[in-house]
């Protein structure tokens, strides 16, 4: 039935190339489109740049040039800003690391570079002081440059790519919409602004209404990217709390304040994107310009135009020959749509306009939660359907559920904390596995010895103190000590040791010896060692070196490590052993503290078994963790189902993919659909489904449809093709795993392709 819908649906277009050639069309222009790079930032205060070769895009020009107004040329941007080549934008300009201030450094924020400031973790010299102002000048006009962030920027309008249809002169060489006339009625070819791609339509011999965003003044606070410069917010901070400034849109003024030393809460209006309702919604100076829409029936294709709210002159064929049953549908109203039945062959009155059966009110807005606990906006057209999802904003710094470790303060051990629902990290754990003694690599202990001196230990990098090193600093002798030299006639005068381990002074000389010639004698020393000396000359000699020292002191304690591993969950244990009175080292105690592997539990991001890995439980479906290993699930249009699960804490997506052919929707019969369906999540997992159109819309992060519950709750998509569109090809689901996590229960997944 569909082939044959599909057939009576060509017959009644009349003679139209074939859905192949029609593809082909559209590859070649966005082929050529996609030559085109983006050039200029809003803000940039640059002179003209030389004129370089001839160009008619990108790929006529060197490795780092990008081809503007005929020439090849370099691009320009801010500070952090987008560069090919791998370069870094400072200063207007694309750099390599080496042209950074000399010598380079690395860095976190301005504060590690003095007289200087932080792009991409190197530092680069200012090339003004704060507040700083002169005159400027770009291709568009002369204006008044202010140094913020050590960076002149300049307040006069810079160049942009040319848009098609506004009458401006938007890259200021002296030509308004050059390069937009000469095109076949109805014929669409991709568009381009700095803010990214769009598509624009030929009407009346000329190209317009570029549906890319526009570049617009920073608004400061609102993570976005208004100038379309690679840097949301820039310029917006270094400022004291409480201080309030002008600030500007292109709808008017208004006044930002300054909460934690950055700009924000601009009360000037905001532009928005232009609808079709008798209002300047981008405030440009034009009511509803530039917005057109396909309105396209059986008889041809056609596109109509917005003139003060209302949409009219659609340049499609009215009337047609037609066979069979089939309808015709058409757009109408601000969002409706209208329908015809064939009659006798030919299409009959249209139908009253079905108001309201858009897919969403032009204006209005839809967030979608993206990685990290952002939110991608988008917004509903003129056309009544979505467009493209915006960048990825407001993100946190980690993923629910991750696990972040690091060495605590002092090197010694480390400690752990775990990202919360918030996307935030939590607070620190306490320091583990910090050595046997626990100690600060580098770090000394000391002890007396010997004669007032003194044993020190290193501590060593596994946080464990090494041996005692030598007895060093000794004085002459031990307190208490006494000494002798012979005087007179077989005499001898005495000395005494101080407490200071130095000898004091001779007393008188006694007539007396004090030993007997050869007589010695022993005492202890050290270590259960022994040290003796002799008599000569009547008097004692010094004490001879300590002998027979043990390898401690009695009481001394000597601790280790023990247990298996210290990795996973596993901790090593600390068992000692002490020095007896002998001073020999006794055996070691058992182990204490130790954590001993278990076997590995799946699915709660914990290493059991202590084999430094998380245990991964593979589905047939793997690997699937990127849109271009997505794996396809039955034929054309498929009615199957998948039991699958997240193998591991490290896999965030699963991807599905699967043909799609576009049939014969039918009015008041029903239009096609594709419906998928996620239920039996894990109670401890928050799953999330997205379906795309493409992978690379998948890689892109622009979802036709997305459903978003809570934890452990169900998920469907239900979209409904779109009109007028060949909606074909490879389509991708996408299961995202946001938070929790269970390997060893599996999820399912329906897919119902379009029918």
């Amino acid at each position: 039935m569909r082939s044959e819908l599909s057939s009576i649906a060509r017959k009644a277009r009349g003679d139209l190339a074939p859905r192949s050639s029609l593809r082909a069309m559209k590859t070649s222009a966005l082929a050529i489109a996609l030559s085109v790079v983006g050039l200029t930032s809003i803000l940039s205060c640059s002179s003209d740049p030389p004129a370089g070769l001839a160009c008619a895009s990108r790929a006529d020009c060197g490795e780092f040039e990008v081809c503007f107004d005929g020439r090849c040329v370099p691009p320009r941007c801010n500070d952090g800003g987008v560069c090919p080549g791998g370069r870094t934008c400072v200063s207007g300009a694309c750099v390599h690391a080496t042209d950074a201030a000399t010598p380079p450094s690395t860095c976190t924020d301005d504060a590690d570079c003095p007289e200087g400031r932080c792009v991409e973790g190197t530092c680069f010299q200012n090339e003004c002081v704060e507040g700083q102002e002169q005159p400027c000048e770009t291709r568009c006009g002369e204006g008044l440059a202010r140094c913020r962030g050590g960076v002149f920027r300049c307040s006069a309008r810079a160049e942009s790519r040319e848009v098609c249809g506004n009458g401006l002169d938007d890259d200021c060489n002296g030509q308004s919409d050059e390069g937009c006339t000469g095109c076949d009625e109805g014929e669409e070819r991709e568009c381009e602004t700095e803010c990214g791609p769009g598509a624009e339509r030929c009407v009346d011999g000329a190209f317009r209404g570029c549906t890319a965003a526009r570049v617009s003044p920073e608004i400061c606070g609102n993570d976005l990217d208004e100038d379309c410069n690679g840097r949301p917010d820039d310029g917006c901070d270094g400022c004291l709390e409480g201080d309030a400034r002008a600030c500007e849109t292109a709808c008017g003024s208004g006044v930002e304040s300054c909460m934690g030393e950055q700009w924000g809460g601009c009360t000037a209006a905001l532009p928005r994107a232009e609808l079709c309702n008798g209002e300047d919604d981008d405030c440009d100076g034009t009511v509803d310009d530039e917005i057109t829409r396909d309105c396209s029936t059986s008889c041809g294709e056609g596109v109509e135009t917005c003139a003060v709210g209302v949409w009219a002159g659609c340049t499609a064929m009215e009337t047609c020959g037609c066979e069979g049953e089939v309808a015709d549908q058409q757009v109408c109203g601000a969002c409706g749509r209208r329908s015809r039945a064939c009659e006798g062959g030919s299409f009959g009155a249209w139908s009253a306009c079905g108001e309201g059966e858009g897919v969403c009110a032009p204006g209005v807005t839809e967030d979608l939660r993206c990685d990290r606990c952002g939110v991608q906006l988008r917004a509903c057209t003129a056309e009544c359907t979505w467009g493209q999802y915006q960048a990825c904003i407001g993100q946190g710094s980690c993923e629910p559920g991750d696990l972040e470790t690091e060495v605590c303060p002092g090197g010694c051990g480390e400690r752990k904390r775990l990202c919360g629902e918030d996307c935030q990290p939590g607070e620190w754990g306490p320091c583990e596995n910090g050595g046997v003694i626990g100690c600060a690599p580098g770090e000394l202990e000391e002890r007396p010895c010997g004669n007032c001196g003194k044993q020190r230990r290193v501590c060593a990098l596994d946080c464990a103190f090494g041996e005692w090193q030598p007895c060093a600093s000794e004085g002459e002798c031990r307190p208490a000590d006494e000494g002798a030299e012979a005087c007179g006639v077989d005499g001898s005068r005495l000395r005494t040791c101080a407490e200071t381990c130095a000898w004091g002074a001779f007393r008188p000389c006694n007539e007396a010896p004090q030993c007997s010639p050869e007589e010695t004698e022993s005492r202890p020393c050290g270590q259960c060692g022994t040290q003796t000396r002799r008599c000569a000359n009547g008097v004692w000699q010094d004490w001879a070196a300590c002998d027979g020292q043990g390898p401690c002191r009695p009481g001394d304690e000597e601790a280790q490590a023990c247990g298996t591993s210290d990795a996973g969950l596993c901790v090593l244990g600390r068992q000692s052993r002490t020095c007896d009175d002998d001073c020999r080292f006794g055996p070691f105690s058992g182990c204490a503290g130790n954590v001993e592997p278990v076997v590995e539990v799946c699915g709660d991001q914990l290493d059991q078994d202590c084999n430094g890995r998380i245990e991964r439980r593979a589905d047939e479906y793997e690997p699937n963790d990127e849109c271009g290993d997505c794996t396809v699930v039955g034929g054309l249009d498929p009615n199957v189902f998948a039991d699958a699960t997240h193998d591991s804490e490290t896999d965030g997506w699963d991807y599905y993919c699967f043909e799609v052919e576009d049939g014969v929707s039918i009015p008041f019969v029903g239009e096609e659909h594709i419906v998928v369906g996620l239920d039996n999540v894990p109670l401890n997992a928050d799953l999330d489904l997205f379906l795309y159109e493409s992978i690379d819309a998948c890689r892109a992060r622009q979802p036709l449809a997305s459903s978003i519950n809570a934890r452990g709750l169900s998920e469907a998509i239900d979209w409904e093709e779109r009109l007028n569109h060949a909606d074909e090809g490879r389509f991708v689901v996408g299961v995202k795993r946001f938070s929790g996590f269970d390997c060893g229960r599996r999820y399912h997944l329906t897919f119902d392709g379009l029918r």
